[in-house]
């Protein structure tokens, strides 16, 4: 990846930290993560370039320098989100080998792959099946569910009009009309989540472990209770899984809460930071309000996405 601009120039002074987010690293394209998947070799060469323009810093130090009012000029934090396998058997060692801190982000009810997230299994369903077979169980879903869709070839695109508290319900209906095993069966012999060994592991070698939710809900649609389970239940049960504090969020999607639950959640809890997602490494985010960056993309098309950035806040802060 070639040099873009100097660090020492005004973008790379302007927010801080920056936050960037990764899911999967691999040399395969799993069916159920169809998108967004990074090569390893990719991978390293973007982490060999971060190191270069940033402080690479854990969350926990980027949270204690915001605290105590010390510089966060040119530092980032690498996060991971829902708790692939290959965090522990791709990302984990290569982050070793460059000596990167990272926070892994990781599902409650797909550790030690007890579920399958909702959205994993639609898009595995969408790419296994033919668009004959996929139109005719979208059809029979509609039938049984009385609900509507626009799109009649695409399961994923289905779920944009479902209610977040029929998302696991009307999944197992999909699944069950499209495959004849069951999703624990498929999950015993695929294991496409880390075990609670493997996330030990990754503590033990100095990773910080957040949460990333209990089921991977759209957080925006749904109410305050329900936040509670999927927020602070979900840090306090992988803590309790684990043996430690959770304290940091995720939110699914990058979909942040309304203001008024974010503010409540963190005063009647220990959660210390909520982060979203914004389509812009460089922001003006409020703590604990951060966001973060998808840098999921090659390098030429991530190059043409920083430049782009670098440009834009170039103009506002001239301005």
């Amino acid at each position: 990846m070639k040099k873009i601009i100097n660090k020492n120039s005004l973008i790379w002074k302007y927010q801080n930290p920056a936050i960037i987010y990764f899911h999967m690293i691999s040399e395969k394209v799993h069916p159920y993560y169809p998108h967004d998947t990074i090569n390893p070799d990719d991978f390293r060469e973007q982490i060999k370039f971060l190191k270069k323009y940033f402080n690479i810093i854990s969350l926990p130090e980027a949270l204690e320098r915001e605290e105590s009012n010390n510089s966060l000029k040119n530092s980032l934090v690498l996060t991971i989100d829902d708790g692939f396998k290959e965090c522990y058997s791709v990302i984990a060692p290569i982050l070793k080998e460059e000596k990167i801190p990272a926070t892994f982000y990781l599902i409650e009810d797909c550790i030690d792959n007890r579920n399958m997230m909702w959205l994993h299994q639609l898009e595995y369903l969408q790419q296994i099946m033919s668009e004959d077979k996929r139109i005719y169980v979208i059809k029979k879903f509609i039938n049984q569910t009385n609900t509507n869709s626009k799109s009649y070839s695409n399961i994923p695109e289905i779920a944009k009009e479902w209610n977040m508290k029929n998302k696991d319900k009307f999944t197992d209906i999909i699944w069950n009309l499209s495959v004849k095993e069951s999703n624990s069966e498929w999950l015993q012999q695929h294991q496409p989540y880390m075990s609670t060994q493997q996330i030990q592991e990754l503590i033990s070698a100095g990773f910080t472990i957040g949460s990333h939710s209990s089921s991977h809900p759209s957080c925006d649609q749904i109410n305050f209770d329900e936040l509670q389970i999927e927020i602070v239940e979900s840090c306090n049960n992988i803590g309790d899984k684990l043996g430690i504090e959770i304290k940091y969020f995720s939110y699914p999607f990058g979909r942040r809460a309304r203001r008024e639950f974010e503010n409540r959640i963190l005063e009647e809890s220990n959660i210390q930071c909520l982060i979203g997602g914004k389509p812009r490494l460089f922001r003006k985010d409020t703590f604990p309000f951060w966001e973060a960056y998808n840098f999921e993309r090659n390098n030429s098309t991530l190059l043409y996405h920083l430049l782009v950035n670098s440009f834009s806040i170039r103009r506002n802060i001239i301005r």
